[in-house]
């Protein structure tokens, strides 16, 4: 008797190691309201479980907190389904979704994956082929997205569809070399037909400002991007990216604009620009007629960070951006030789970062300058160098 009962729990004990939650234990604790499950990507076993852990997952109907691997899309759609079933405000989530790897160095910084947890509803779509209706559903319900690798996405705007970003408010993508723009206008839009929502027309008497393409995004990290051009194409609408309070531009060998003169009146609530590793641009501002001049550029800019930015010639082309201006810096932008008065025109401005020797051999335009001898007096004073022994970023 004593062997047989040896060789059951020996049984029992091996019936477990092959699954990472055991079945019915989930489903047997009905007053749960946080749940968290840390699992190590490279772990088949959550493969086979995670099918049954969500089903059970979806009967905690008192849940209000969820962390959670799902490596199979489809198994996605179940629990969006019993999200949308409590209030949706009930419900926090941080959701990775796809084959995740655990990566020894991200190019996305600590400190950006640490923002993007902050958020109350957080989706990490990993290493996706495509864009299936329930990443979209997911993506839905979220304020927090994560792109990461995806292989085919050529425009963020047209995969995930406008009507479901319109909550969204934080976004990172990262190293998806297939993307070329952020947001097409064209396709949101087709004059003289409405809006166009994820391929079908809309009701003509619907305009676009009733689901401006990432209407409510605050933040968006561009990192590692191979192919991307530009971060609007086509017709500037209305709503769209209104609320955008920062743009960081990482490592995007392609990337040539950044702004278009439509791009500045709409963006009123841009406060810090950080452009770094991208060759390509020689200005923030694309070269376009400059008649006529938008009225209002970037009203609410405060901060701009240029780094390593081998081929840029001036910051905006002589356009007076950033009124409210505080703090500018600049490092590794060997071919930036002169400032014009329009770029520095802010009267906030109080701090200026760089090289020291990049700042010395400066040219100071005469007939620019001539004239304002204080101004240039006073920026001299605000200047800062760099340390070249300290994080150059931090001190940005």
């Amino acid at each position: 008797m004593a062997g047989t009962k040896a060789s059951s729990t020996v049984r029992e004990t091996l019936q477990l190691s092959s699954t990472v939650i055991s079945p019915g234990v989930l489903s047997n604790l009905p007053w749960l309201t946080e749940l968290s499950i840390d699992v190590y990507p490279e772990d088949h076993r959550w493969d086979t479980n995670v099918e049954v852990i969500v089903k059970e997952i979806c009967q905690l109907t008192r849940l209000g907190t969820l962390e959670l691997y799902i490596p199979q899309v489809n198994h996605l759609g179940p629990l969006i389904q019993f999200m949308r079933r409590l209030s949706p405000k009930s419900l926090s989530f941080k959701l990775v979704v796809g084959h995740h790897m655990k990566r020894i160095i991200s190019c996305v910084p600590l400190e950006v994956e640490a923002e993007f947890l902050k958020w109350d509803k957080c989706l990490k779509f990993v290493k996706g082929v495509d864009i299936l209706d329930e990443v979209k559903a997911a993506l839905k319900c979220a304020t927090a997205l994560y792109l990461d690798r995806h292989v085919t996405v050529t425009r963020l705007s047209k995969f995930f569809g406008i009507e479901n970003t319109t909550k969204l408010k934080f976004c990172i993508v990262a190293e998806c070399h297939e993307m070329e723009t952020i947001v097409d206008g064209e396709e949101i839009y087709e004059e003289g037909v409405g809006p166009i929502y994820n391929g079908y027309k809309e009701n003509k008497d619907i305009s676009d400002k009733e689901y401006p393409s990432f209407g409510s995004l605050q933040c968006l990290e561009i990192h590692y991007m191979k192919n991307l051009r530009c971060i609007w194409k086509g017709p500037i609408h209305e709503g769209c990216l209104h609320y955008l309070k920062l743009l960081a531009l990482h490592t995007c060998p392609e990337l040539e604009t950044i702004f278009t003169l439509g791009m500045l009146s709409k963006l009123f609530y841009l406060e810090e620009l950080i452009v770094k590793d991208c060759p390509k641009v020689n200005s923030l501002v694309s070269d376009e007629p400059l008649d006529p001049q938008p009225e209002i550029n970037l009203p609410n800019l405060k901060k701009i960070s240029l780094l390593h930015l081998l081929n840029l010639l001036s910051i905006s082309r002589g356009l007076c951006i950033g009124p409210q201006l505080q703090k500018i810096g600049f490092y590794n932008c060997p071919k930036l030789k002169s400032l014009s008065t329009p770029e520095l025109s802010s009267n906030k401005l109080k701090m200026i970062k760089g090289e020291k020797k990049w700042w010395e051999t400066l040219t100071w335009s005469e007939t620019e300058w001539g004239h304002q001898k204080h101004k240039q007096d006073y920026l001299h004073s605000i200047f800062s160098p760099v340390n070249r022994e300290d994080d150059i970023m931090t001190q940005l």
